[in-house]
């Protein structure tokens, strides 16, 4: 993959030099053609929304293309999302797991890993739809993979002000072993903890409703 990607980029920055030598003629660049055809989709809904609104004796198939336009919306989501993950994954040493099929990448900054013996480490962290990632930042767009929390299995503990150690503090707990981390200031450490809580409600709601899915397809079969 790491390989792919490094061809890629190599011939991504052919193009590039080339192109700047070479301009293509008319008003619009390569890239502006490139996301056309995904422009355009904008101004198919628009229209066939006023149509439908417009003429109601054919609702079935304004709506059909409706749905359509629609599935077309969420084709290019997924695949703006996975671009940008690969963007994330190409700025890491070597290759960890940073790309995953609808994983989603929520918020991002640095902040301070406390250590077991109390020293402050910043790292970079990466909340994404599944896990929190810290990793050691080696240049401004660089890092190296430290460790992955799945949020499935994690808790947040806040922890009040009442310490000078604790100041704008707040505990993971994952598998039982507690990671203090510590932000810059009280609002990006309540800014976290907010995100961190409000996805591990949802990936665990989500894991409670696949379950009770698959209780409820086994039940059919054994009544058949």
């Amino acid at each position: 993959f790491s390989e792919a990607l490094s061809s890629l980029d190599k011939r991504a920055r052919k193009l590039a030099r080339y192109l700047k030598k070479n301009p293509l003629e008319g008003v619009l660049g390569l890239e502006q053609m490139l996301s056309l055809p995904q422009k355009q989709v904008d101004i198919y809904h628009f229209t066939f929304s006023k149509l439908l609104a417009l003429d109601t004796s054919q609702q079935g198939p304004l709506q059909s293309v409706k749905e359509s336009i629609t599935k077309v919306y969420m084709a290019i989501h997924k695949q703006e999302t996975e671009l940008e993950l690969l963007k994330i994954q190409a700025q890491f040493i070597g290759n960890p797991p940073i790309f995953k099929t609808n994983r989603v990448l929520l918020f991002e900054g640095d902040l301070f890993r406390v250590t077991d013996k109390n020293e402050d480490k910043q790292y970079r962290f990466h909340l994404f739809s599944d896990a929190l990632i810290y990793s050691r930042k080696l240049t401004s767009e660089s890092y190296k993979f430290t460790r992955a929390l799945k949020l499935s299995e994690c808790s947040v503990n806040d922890l009040p002000d009442r310490l000078p150690d604790d100041l704008n503090s707040f505990e993971v707990v994952f598998r039982e072993r507690k990671f203090k981390i510590r932000a810059h200031n009280k609002a990006t450490k309540d800014k976290w903890v907010e995100l961190i809580l409000q996805q591990i409600g949802t990936v665990r709601n989500h894991r409670t409703s696949s379950v009770v899915a698959v209780e409820g397809e086994n039940s059919k079969v054994r009544n058949l």
